[in-house]
């Protein structure tokens, strides 16, 4: 009877492990699957970046803009959604509105992550402009093929129609942006209005990295100074409070 049981708690172990293997399978062709090249090769063991040179100027006046903190941020992707950065690189333009993002790599690529679209993210922020969120989901050829005089639309403009794939079976990643001109728009609207780009420009996931982004985190903190505290109810209050404070923990 003994080695019975031992017989069968063997096939319940070999059983076990049998799943485990069909279930990891399962899980890589499905992350995998809509990551396919026309080769179907599968994403490279280790990722790497050129260099992005960009200039921002502002939207009305096409004028260059100076100060303005950039991020750049290439962002994994597992099952659930977005996983950790990869990379980030934080710069400021100067008196020309020019920046420049180092290249880097090659960094290993994690089990059952890719890069998305955020292939770089841009990020770009200062004070009395609309802040601004850039995917770099498809190569300017690509894009170019469908919006032949891209060079002439506003950078918002192109951020709605840019696709969602990106490049994950690239060893190396390159950035839309490099070499073209990023157009922030002037911000024109209420305090209510500016908390609310705040917020979601600079959600809990991007908070919980302000040590790497400490120029954004300390530009976006030192914009507390602009509201009227006192003059909002309590809740609204709070809520501005609670924002704010939870960019200063983040900073410690």
């Amino acid at each position: 009877m003994a080695a019975s049981r031992g017989s069968w708690r063997e096939s319940v172990v070999a059983a076990s492990a049998r799943v485990a293997v069909m279930v990891s399978q399962l899980v890589a062709a499905t992350l995998f699957s809509g990551c396919a090249t026309a080769s179907d090769e599968f994403p490279p063991p280790a990722y790497s970046a050129k260099e992005i040179r960009a200039t921002v100027v502002d939207g009305a006046t096409k004028q260059p803009v100076e100060d303005v903190v950039v991020v750049a941020r290439w962002v994994l992707r597992r099952m659930y959604g977005d996983g950790p950065q990869l990379h980030i690189a934080e710069m400021v333009t100067d008196r020309q509105g020019k920046f420049l993002i180092p290249a880097w790599g090659p960094k290993p690529r994690p089990a059952l992550m890719v890069l998305t679209d955020k292939s770089p993210q841009l990020l770009l922020f200062k004070h009395g402009y609309v802040p601004a969120r850039l995917r770099s989901g498809e190569s300017k050829e690509e894009f170019a093929g469908r919006f032949p005089d891209y060079r002439n639309m506003r950078s918002t403009e192109i951020g709605l129609w840019m696709k969602f794939e990106g490049y994950p079976n690239r060893a190396v990643q390159e950035a839309f942006w490099d070499g073209l001109t990023i157009q922030l728009e002037p911000f024109r609207g209420t305090e209510e209005r500016w908390f609310e780009l705040l917020r979601s420009f600079l959600p809990s996931p991007l908070r919980d990295d302000a040590r790497q982004i400490h120029r954004l985190s300390a530009a976006i903190y030192a914009e507390r100074t602009y509201f009227n505290l006192n003059g909002l109810s309590p809740y609204k209050r709070g809520e501005v409070e609670g924002f704010f404070d939870s960019i200063k923990r983040g900073q410690r």
